[in-house]
């Protein structure tokens, strides 16, 4: 009965300490996404304007 109290009270504990910690690890991964998802846009939104800016001296040269 007693060791059946000790293991409760150490899973108790045990969960006290891991759920906090699950938590951080989980926000730290979804920071990490959100910094990667602005980066990829920023790339992405770079490239179009780049190709954009490419079409409009193509057309230019091709007028002249």
């Amino acid at each position: 009965m007693i060791f059946l109290t000790f293991s409760n009270i150490i899973t108790y504990f045990g969960l006290l300490i891991s759920e906090p910690l699950m938590l951080l690890l989980f926000g730290a991964a979804m920071i990490l996404l959100t910094f990667a998802a602005r980066r990829l846009s920023h790339i992405s939104r770079r490239t179009v304007e780049s190709d954009i800016h490419q079409s409009l001296i193509e057309r230019r040269t091709t007028v002249n």
